[in-house]
């Protein structure tokens, strides 16, 4: 199903993408193409298109008064092109047949609207053409009228006229002192019909259908001379024969085929009439230089046309002009021809009556190809009689079926992908295109130098072998002389030199020649390389540039015939040998009879038994040597007879010959050995040859009555059953064949089953036509004949109902076309059989049981195809029913719940019962949408008492499908009326009393809980408002030794932020060199890549070239930015170059559009290039005078954070800057004062313990506890103390006894929910002033990794601390001996972050005015150098608004240096950071920014509480930013010397710390990636020579050293 689903969904994109389609209002009735537009005419409208069928012009072409016909259609009848005249003539019903004349370039344009009769038809047929007669133009109509109507002018029947196209008489066909023109003999007015006509060299002609005595089909031929009566008096008139099988005597369509020189064929497409065969259609080929088209000198009249004199009666038997035609390709419904003809092969396009186009390729021989089904239109409508190819280069079909015009091209040469497959598909209009590489028409390989290569010029080859060769001897016994020939055709081929040779399979040479004349090539090689078993040889040719080759066996011919085998001479022949007729022997001389390519073999076609002479009759071809030869009738292996030869017939006698065999093969022997080629392998029944007869059952051969289905799928059908007779009276096996007279082979049918008088079979997949089904026996032949129909695919239009109930069995009908080819109907996975499999327009099928929406689709054969859905709906609700008895008649009503089922009243069954009786209920109506809403359904039962029926104790069943019911008559509740008053009064009653008692209960409790509530607020606001007022900041003001990272590690956490200063990879780490052996290895790769990378030109055009391709992402140019910046480490004054030409060329891109956006992203390698220059230049700045000022922040924030509570699970915090954070959950809390005794170091047990005073929180976990004890230790003695937070536990000594503190033990607490609380200080309930003693943790054996809690996976939903999960009463509160929750609102909490907001402030202000403050009025000097650099770019580019200079130098340094080092400390500092660090300085970083932002913050109420917290702040921060740059602009310009000399000491001062040769390597794998492209753009920046053989070398030395690996 899939793979048909794409072949089909291929197939209508092929048609949709490769063919143009134009659809028209209503049927074409006529067509005519010009050099550069298409005309088209229907009923009413003119047309015109452009080749491509684009409509340029629509005309009314309506008469402008009614015709003698009644009618004001004007019925187009001749459309003809006059380029010479860049006019269209048009001549239709309109004015008794009158033409007018328009612009072929604008048809809206009437240059002429004429009065003269040309095409009186109405009713009729009528053809007319150009032609030159000397140096005059004429044109050649032919009319007749039918069925004319009374009051419409009967002029002469003017058949066939001469008309002038120029002049003052145009249209005109006298010329005096005649009136010529061509019409019928008296009492013959019958019926004609015009086909077609046209000029060839000095001829026009004429193809017409005439009816009088019967129907035929003929041509007129005139020459073309000046004078019309001279034109007339040279007329001839030609009966067409067709067919030698079958008589066609209707003309369908014709074309004209051109050959080369002044030769012509003719060919048209003749029909048996409506017999619906597979054989009514035939195509037929005549030769216009035939002597019967030629007028006689005697005089040649004809019975039924005649010139001036046509009173006389001629009798038919002295016109007897006939030209007999063999049927060329037999069809059951060709419509339409065009012809193309191109180097002596002729390719002929043939339209059918169901709208298929076929292609069929023909050789100088006439002989043809199989037809190709080149389109197959949509509407399968008839194609219309009249097809045309492109007049321009003819590489398109212009087919018309019905309102439809398709314009087709000739050949699909794109789908064929390889030289052999182009050659092989033997369509002389493909040929290879050798300097394109692809198969292509003749015109598309258009270039004066190129090769085009396609099938030879002769007749059909085989498709599989590409030479062909003769053996042939030598005047050299030790030589063997070989003559090969290409089957093939190439333009020009006297242009190019052409040479071929001979290797053997071991690639040995056997022979060559140069300078051969194409395509035949003769060499010679040694004979004993030709051995008895044969040689295998490889044919190389080569023509210009183009080579091809092919491999065969040459074989020995006098080897060739000890084989037995059945067609010794052309196995002889194909073998390139000579095969003797007289000898009956195969060698390699040269004057044999028949030889390749000369005088074919003898050979038996047909065999046939005569009843009456007894006699074999074997049928023959090219025997016409063996008429003297002694050859014999051979019947097995050994009985032989004496035959007689009549005409290429062997008769040979029956008489007294007996064999126990049933079937016996039969060949014509010759005398001395040896038989005729009998490719067919011709048998016989041996009853026919014993002297007894046949038996009656032999004698009844197989006889076809019908066949059911005669109509199938073009996929094919199973179980078609063949009707009849004599199937099974035999043992010898049978074949089903089905053969299409157009098909190249017939096809054999799966036999699924056979008896006696019926086959059942599997019929094959194939084309759209009609094929005949047979029974082919032992003998060869194929016996009785049916016919069966190949159709398109079904198709569905729609679905009725479309809905459904769950139940199924719902009648649903499919409406399409050729519904009758459907198998079975598939809903969901649910199959099912039609119900009617007679009808093609709709068919039914019982819906399955399914729910929801269901795909429906039609199987044929093993296909799928969509024909929508199916909507599945509940089933329907039967609320109850009434039944009312008036007389004798009971009226049920039902009550349906209201769906969209639309349920009819046929699918309904109602049945009623009582009493163990039950009746039907009849005459259903329903009524949807009632006055309750629902459906009624009503139905009655007429003499219902007859049924025993009674009102009471009545049930319905109700059938809908599948689905069923049972209604039971509804209770008579009538008495409860008096009862149930009184209890609604008694339930009121008490209900008021129970609610008005809650109430006053509720308003009690409701006022106690809001002063509780008023209570805790007040404390919360008051404890908040007296923090803020009384908090002492006891922050650390002053730092011991700060955990600086080194320069290497720091910049490569700035250069890749992912991974950080973990990346050793580029990293010299102490002891670790990079100049070890490996490495003196790579010196020729890594100094030439050096060199290049050192060139500006090549890196500013690496970098441009890879930032134009997709591929190249945002990340891949950070990587390599920073690649860069290793790799050009110890050359910073290289690098900063590099850098300002590169944003020279970003201020190029950005300044002419929005130049405020510089800078403001990472989106290009100059912008991570600068990041990363920064953190180079800034980083000694960073350690001088930012780092402490950074640190002690990082401190401050961090010792706040532990005053309050922190949630150990969330990590969120009392004491924050970050809203997101804020533990608003917070319980009351309080501190408890340690006193903490520590080991000296973890590895010593012996050791003297130290103890310091620690203060801990009671509501801290036990690992939070640990945590302020270890840093109260690192605070107090320095970093000497590096005991890991897993490597201790913590004992709490009480009367003498320690107690091991954990997070979670036996004592935990577990919610009701399973989740465990964290065990705190306050849990173990430990005093203020407890003593606590740190332990080294015991090494325990065990197999888990989990060294604590966090590592669990589920650590944040097993466990909770501060903030609940879900459950009450955690934090509940005695009073009054119940428990209460206390109310927590996070808004009164936000006060805290306005405290430590304050504890920190003077951190905050510290580092921002280190940061933007100038010590001594200096800056660093990359700071001031790049500002000066901006502001020198922007001078050049005339920017005046100070603002861009402003954000330019914000997006430079504060965006990509200084926020990157606020939210990062790590990437300086030695230290972890934690997520709610990160959220505090993302406050403190907005702050930052915000300082130097342009525009004002409108903040309100509602404004988030990180732009709040510092929004007082802001405006004086903003005030010290612009002072910053003013001062810095002010300050005097450094040197390009002095900056040289800046860089050139950073340079120094971190020289061999980095794994310089490892970037250029990275570096490298960018260049390999984007290497053609890299290429391309020094090219087109006119780079020199030298660069890119500098890049090639680079290339070349990497690829030629593979040992070669980067560090």
């Amino acid at each position: 199903m899939e793979i048909y689903d794409t072949f089909c969904f291929v197939l209508l994109v092929y048609y949709a993408c490769c063919n143009e389609i134009y659809r028209f209002d209503a049927d074409i009735n006529n067509l005519a193409i010009g050099k550069s537009k298409v005309y088209v005419a229907t009923e009413s409208h003119l047309y015109q298109l452009n080749h491509d069928l684009k409509l340029e012009i629509k005309n009314e072409v309506f008469a402008n008064n009614a015709s003698c016909t009644g009618s004001t259609s004007n019925w187009i009848k001749l459309l003809v092109v006059y380029e010479d005249n860049n006019t269209l003539i048009q001549c239709g019903t309109r004015n008794n047949g009158a033409c007018e004349v328009r612009r072929l370039n604008n048809i809206s344009d009437i240059i002429l609207s004429d009065e003269v009769p040309v095409v009186p038809v109405y009713f009729g047929s009528a053809v007319g053409f150009l032609f030159k007669a000397e140096t005059k133009t004429y044109l050649a109509v032919g009319a007749f009228r039918t069925n004319l109507p009374l009051n419409c002018r009967d002029d002469d029947q003017q058949l066939i006229t001469v008309r002038d196209v120029v002049g003052s008489d145009i249209f005109l066909e006298h010329q005096a002192p005649h009136k010529p023109f061509i019409t019928v003999r008296e009492k013959k007015h019958r019926y004609v019909h015009f086909v077609d006509g046209f000029q060839w060299l000095q001829r026009i002609y004429l193809f017409l259908n005439i009816n009088y005595t019967s129907e035929r089909a003929r041509i007129i031929v005139m020459e073309t001379k000046k004078d019309k009566v001279d034109i007339f008096n040279s007329f001839t008139a030609v009966t067409l024969l067709c067919c030698n099988d079958k008589a066609r005597p209707e003309l369908l369509s014709s074309s004209l085929i051109q050959l080369s020189g002044d030769s012509a064929l003719w060919a048209g497409i003749f029909t048996a009439g409506k017999s619906g065969g597979p054989d009514t259609t035939a195509l037929g080929i005549v030769n216009l230089s035939d002597d019967r088209l030629q007028k006689s000198e005697a005089k040649d009249d004809d019975d039924y046309f005649c010139f001036l004199d046509c009173s006389s009666e001629i009798p038919p038997s002295s016109s007897n002009k006939t030209i007999p035609i063999k049927a060329a390709l037999v069809h059951s419904k060709m419509t339409s021809l065009a012809t193309v003809a191109i180097h002596n092969w002729v390719v002929v396009f043939i339209g059918t009556g169901d709208g298929q186009l076929l292609k069929v390729v023909m050789d100088q021989n006439q002989k043809l190809s199989c037809p190709e089904i080149l389109y197959e239109s949509p509407a399968e409508k008839a194609v219309f009689f009249k097809m045309l190819l492109d007049p321009v280069d003819q590489e398109h079909v212009y087919m018309a079926s019905g309102n439809e015009l398709t314009r087709i091209k000739v050949a699909d040469c794109r789908k064929l992908d390889s030289w052999k497959t182009c050659w092989s598909a033997q369509d002389p209009l493909c040929g290879w295109c050798a300097h394109e590489n692809r198969c292509t028409l003749g015109n598309e390989c258009s270039r004066p130098d190129s090769i085009w290569v396609t099938i030879a010029e002769g007749s059909i080859q085989n498709p599989k072998q590409i030479f062909s060769y003769r053996l042939m001897d030598n005047s050299s016994e030790n030589k063997q002389d070989i003559h090969l020939m290409a089957q093939v055709y190439v333009n020009n081929s006297r242009d190019h030199p052409s040479t071929c040779q001979l290797t053997t399979a071991e690639n040995e040479h056997l022979c060559e020649k140069h300078n051969t004349t194409f395509p035949n090539c003769s060499c010679s090689f040694p004979k004993d390389k030709l051995s008895a078993e044969g040689l295998k040889v490889s044919v190389t040719f080569a023509i210009g540039t183009f080579t091809f080759y092919e491999t065969m066996t040459l074989h020995n011919c006098f080897k060739i015939g000890s084989t037995p085998t059945k067609v010794p001479c052309s196995d002889c022949v194909s073998a390139g040998c000579s095969w003797s007729v007289k000898d009956h022997t195969c060698s390699s001389s040269s004057n044999q009879s028949v030889s390749p390519g000369q005088n074919p073999c003898p050979t038996l076609i047909k065999i046939s038994f005569d009843n009456s002479s007894r006699e074999i009759l074997v049928q023959s071809e090219n025997t016409e040597a063996l008429k003297n030869s002694d050859v014999v009738c051979r019947f097995g292996e050994h009985k032989t007879v004496k035959p007689k030869q009549e005409n290429g017939t062997f008769r040979c006698s029956a008489n007294k010959l007996n064999f126990l065999e049933s079937i016996i093969p039969v060949d014509i022997a010759y005398d001395k050995g040896g038989i005729v080629d009998n490719p067919n392998q011709l048998a016989i029944f041996s009853c026919f040859l014993n002297a007894s007869g046949c038996s009656p059952d032999i004698q009844l051969v197989p006889v076809i009555d019908s066949i059911e289905p005669n109509e199938v799928s073009t996929l094919g059908k199973n179980n078609v059953i063949i009707k009849g007779k004599n199937f099974s009276r035999r043992t010898t096996p049978f074949k089903v064949l089905v053969k299409g007279n157009s098909d190249c082979k017939p096809q054999e049918a799966q036999i699924l089953s056979s008896t006696e008088t019926e086959i059942r079979i599997s019929m094959p997949k194939a084309n759209k036509d009609v094929r005949n089904v047979c029974v082919e026996l032992g003998d060869g032949r194929c016996y009785g004949s049916a016919l069966v129909t190949y159709l398109s695919l079904p198709s569905c239009e729609s679905i009725f109902p479309k809905v459904s109930w769950a139940s199924g069995n719902r009648r649903i009908t499919i409406f399409g076309t050729k519904l009758h080819l459907v198998d079975s109907v598939k809903t969901g996975k649910h199959s099912a059989d039609p119900l009617n499999t007679m009808n093609s327009s709709h068919i039914s099928y019982n819906s399955p049981p399914n729910a929801g929406k269901s795909t429906v689709s039609l199987v044929v054969d093993t296909n799928e195809l969509d024909c929508g859905h199916l909507i599945y709906h509940p089933d329907p609700e039967f609320l109850g029913f009434s039944a009312t008895s008036v007389g004798n008649v009971l009226q049920i009503t039902i009550k349906k719940k209201r769906d969209t089922l639309n349920i009819t009243e046929d699918e309904l069954t109602v049945l009623a019962k009582s009493n163990n009786e039950s009746c039907p209920c009849n005459g259903i109506f329903i009524k949807e949408n009632d006055v309750s809403g629902d459906t009624s359904i009503v139905c009655t039962i007429i003499n219902y008492e007859a049924c025993k029926l009674t009102t009471s104790k009545l049930t319905l069943e109700i059938k809908l499908g599948n689905f069923s019911t049972v209604l039971e008559q509804p209770f008579n509740y009538l008495w409860l009326l008096t009862v149930v008053p009184f209890v609604i009064l008694l339930i009121v009653v008490v209900s008021i009393y129970i609610n008005q008692r809650n109430k006053r209960v509720m308003s009690k409790n409701l006022s106690e809980q809001l002063e509780l509530l008023e209570s805790d607020i007040r404390n919360e606001i008051r404890e908040g408002f007296a923090e803020l007022q009384t908090d002492q900041t006891d922050l650390i003001e002053g730092s011991g030794t700060i955990p600086y990272l080194d320069y290497k590690h720091f910049a490569m956490s700035t250069f890749f932020p992912e991974v950080g200063y973990k990346s050793s990879h580029f990293v010299n780490e102490v002891g670790h060199s990079f100049q070890d052996s490996q490495e003196v290895k790579q010196d020729d790769c890594s100094k030439a890549l050096s060199d290049l990378i050192l060139n500006k030109q090549f890196l500013v055009t690496l970098v441009r070239a890879m930032e134009e391709q997709k591929q190249f992402t945002i990340k891949d140019r950070c990587t390599f930015a920073s690649y860069l910046t290793i790799a050009l480490q110890s050359n910073l004054v290289y690098l900063t170059s590099v850098m300002e030409e590169l944003l020279k060329n970003l201020m190029d891109q950005s300044s002419n559009a929005q130049p405020k956006l510089m800078l403001r992203r990472t989106e290009s390698v100059v912008e991570k290039l600068l990041t990363n220059w920064m953190s180079v230049c800034l980083y000694g700045f960073l350690r001088e005078s930012v780092g402490e000022p950074l640190f002690l922040l990082v401190s401050a924030i961090t010792q706040r954070n532990n005053k309050g509570p922190v949630d150990a699970i969330h990590e969120k915090a009392l004491y924050t800057l970050n809203e997101d954070w804020l533990l608003w959950q917070a319980r009351d809390f309080s501190t408890v004062k340690l006193k903490v005794s520590l080991q000296g170091s973890p590895e010593s047990e012996g050791e003297a313990h130290t103890s310091l005073d620690v203060n801990v929180l009671d509501c801290d976990t036990i690992g939070q506890a640990n945590e302020k004890i270890l840093q109260s230790f690192k605070s107090k003695f320095g970093h000497c103390y590096q005991f890991q937070i897993n490597d201790i536990d913590i004992e709490f000594e009480k009367d003498g006894i320690q107690q091991k503190l954990q997070e979670v033990d036996n004592s935990s607490k577990v919610l009701e929910n399973g989740v465990t609380m964290l065990n705190t200080i306050g849990h173990y309930k430990i005093p203020d002033g407890a003593f606590i003693r740190v332990t080294k943790k015991k090494q325990t054996k065990n197999l888990s990794t989990q060294e604590s809690i966090k590592d669990d996976d589920n650590y944040t939903t097993k466990y909770c601390h501060l903030i609940e999960t879900d459950l009450p009463e955690v934090e509940d509160q005695q009073q009054n001996g119940k428990k209460r929750k206390k109310l927590k609102l996070k808004e009164v909490y936000l006060t805290k972050l306005l405290s430590t907001k304050v504890a920190i402030h003077s951190f905050v202000e510290k580092l921002f005015q280190t940061i933007w403050g100038i010590s001594n009025n200096k800056v660093p000097v990359a700071v001031k150098y790049f500002f000066d650099f901006l502001d020198l770019q922007a001078k050049n580019k005339m920017i005046t608004d100070p603002d861009v200079l402003h954000i330019w130098k914000t997006n430079s340094l504060p965006l990509r240096f200084w926020v990157n080092i606020l939210k990062n400390p790590q990437f300086v500092f030695d230290m972890e950071k934690s997520p709610h660090l990160d959220a505090c300085l993302s406050v403190i970083a907005q702050a930052f920014m915000d300082s130097f932002s342009l525009s004002d913050q409108q903040l309100g109420k509602y404004a988030p509480t990180n732009k709040l917290l510092y929004a007082k702040d802001i405006p004086q921060y903003k005030t010290e930013v612009k002072a910053y740059y003013k001062h810095i602009q002010d300050l005097p310009e450094f040197s390009k010397k002095d900056l040289n000399d800046f860089l050139l000491e950073e340079s120094e001062k971190h020289k061999n710390e980095f794994n310089e040769q490892a970037a250029m390597a990275e570096i490298y794998k960018f260049i390999t990636a984007y290497f053609d492209v890299v290429l391309i753009k020094l090219e087109q920046n006119e780079a020199s020579g030298n660069l890119k053989q500098q890049l090639l070398k680079v290339k070349g030395l990497f690829c030629e050293k593979k040992s070669c690996k980067w560090e």
